[in-house]
């Protein structure tokens, strides 16, 4: 049973929601934006997402009731009323599906129509940052232009933060906004809700607190710049001085690499008798959850707590998942459970066992690492990323510097895919919850022990706000703190 506990539960749990660190799923249709669908066929596809997310989601009125989801079904039936593209109609469709607010569950984004889209049009020329205090540059592709980084955003087109938001969180939600991955997917999210521009009128803030007005023009995809951190490596290793080393952890997919990365860097650390050990996760939106156990493996020689909580809602959808030798729903004693459950129930893996919690084992390695840890997490930091902050805390293997991370504690994941019958767009519905062994809630992320967020100053001046308050407890007169 621990090899089904350590390889499979983190694992399918972890598949990370939309992108590798949000890559979407791949779309097979290779049609175009003119793609129309009729009245009809729309709302048989909407009513089949209704359908869907009642029988298969494993809890889908966490966040909304029964009452308020029909509403919203009515509401959005009652509103198409005319034949709409393709494109045009998962915009309408996402607000059903993200009224769950669950990141876990979503209509796949049409990628392929922005994809062409990006081969003739312009988008927006600025990379940014976004949280709850507003919207930050974070890297500004024109030369010329009054807006520099570190500036704060205060309307698009007359489009605020707070509405932006709102809007995105129409096609990408949970429970609370992910700003990480609006961010990430700015001109994505924003082409889908607003269309194309060939400029944009922005309101913005300096540090200073003076406020601007200014018109930029939009650019083509080759001219946009974007910041060294969006291609780095899934995972890497470096020395900041002779008592402190740096883990980033940014993808969890390449495993064997990620194996073999991990032994030679915790020999390279146990070598340089490294003392201090800080791994970043802020980019970190899952993946396969075995690299989670794998890293664990280097950071204690004793058992661990896993979860305290593990249900599944059983579905033919799920039962087909398991016999359609997907590589990630595979395990033979997962599948052998789930396939014993009959269809439409709740089935609660850890009572069905006689278990009160899952404790895992690590397995015996002779570079594991003695000192001291601290844990880098961020809004981006989900899925199989947020199962590594909260285990990590749970645990107490370190300190935990940064923010939340965008996923609960107790929370609902993976997913069995479903396709609309006419449109075709993909559904993917959260059929596991799981929760974690502390703090346990259906609101919040782990807590960090130091709750550190970016500073608009330090983004100008390129200074990164959390790393270097990690390096400040450090320092030799603050240990006795940690």
């Amino acid at each position: 049973m621990r090899v089904f506990f350590t390889n499979v539960i983190i694992k399918y749990v972890c598949v990370t929601i939309i992108l590798t660190a949000y890559s979407f799923h791949g779309q097979a249709n290779t049609s175009d934006s003119t793609d129309r669908l009729s009245v009809l066929q729309m709302k048989q596809d909407l009513a089949y997402t209704y359908q869907k997310l009642n029988e298969n989601h494993i809890n889908p009125y966490l966040y909304i009731t029964k009452a308020e989801l029909f509403r919203k079904y009515q509401t959005i039936s009652k509103q198409i009323t005319h034949p709409l593209t393709r494109l045009q109609f998962y915009v309408i469709v996402s607000q059903l599906v993200t009224a769950l607010r669950d990141g876990h569950t979503i209509i796949d984004p049409p990628t392929n129509y922005y994809e062409a889209y990006t081969k003739t049009g312009l988008v927006f020329p600025i990379m940014v940052m976004m949280n709850e205090d507003g919207i930050f540059v974070m890297n500004n592709s024109l030369n010329h232009s009054p807006i520099r980084k570190g500036d704060q955003l205060l309307s698009i087109n007359g489009h605020t933060a707070l509405a932006l938001t709102a809007d995105f969180r129409t096609l990408i939600n949970d429970v609370s906004p992910l700003y990480d991955i609006y961010a990430q997917l700015f001109n994505e999210l924003y082409w889908f809700k607003y269309g194309a521009y060939k400029s944009y009128q922005i309101r913005y803030k300096h540090p200073s607190g003076q406020i601007g007005t200014t018109t930029v023009s939009g650019i083509t995809k080759e001219q946009f710049k974007t910041d060294i951190s969006t291609t780095a490596s899934d995972f890497e290793f470096k020395m900041i001085d002779r008592t402190t080393g740096l883990l980033t952890f940014n993808r969890m997919f390449k495993t064997k690499e990620f194996d073999t990365f991990l032994d030679s860097t915790f020999s390279v650390i146990r070598e340089n008798h490294i003392t201090n050990l800080i791994i970043d996760i802020r980019k970190n939106g899952g993946g396969r959850g075995r690299m989670a156990d794998s890293l664990f493996n280097y950071l204690t020689n004793q058992p661990y707590q896993l979860y305290t909580g593990i249900k599944y809602k059983i579905t033919q959808d799920l039962k087909d998942l398991y016999l359609s030798h997907d590589p990630n729903h595979s395990d033979p004693v997962d599948s052998a459970f789930i396939m014993s459950q009959p269809n439409g129930i709740v089935a609660d893996y850890l009572k069905f066992n006689h278990k009160e919690m899952i404790t895992v084992t690590p397995h015996l390695k002779t570079n594991v690492f003695k000192g001291k840890t601290y844990l880098l997490t961020s809004n981006h930091t989900f899925s199989g990323g947020a199962i590594i902050a909260g285990l990590f805390k749970c645990n107490g293997f370190g300190k935990i510097i940064g923010t939340e991370p965008a996923q609960t504690t107790k929370f609902v994941a993976d997913h069995t895919y479903v396709s609309l019958p006419n449109s075709k767009l993909d559904l993917g519905i959260s059929f596991v919850e799981l929760h974690l062994p502390c703090e346990q809630s259906y609101y919040h992320g782990i807590k960090p022990d130091f709750e550190i967020k970016p500073k608009s100053t330090d983004i100008k001046k390129g200074v990164d706000t959390q790393l270097q308050f990690a390096l400040q407890l450090i320092r030799p007169g603050n240990q006795s703190d940690n």
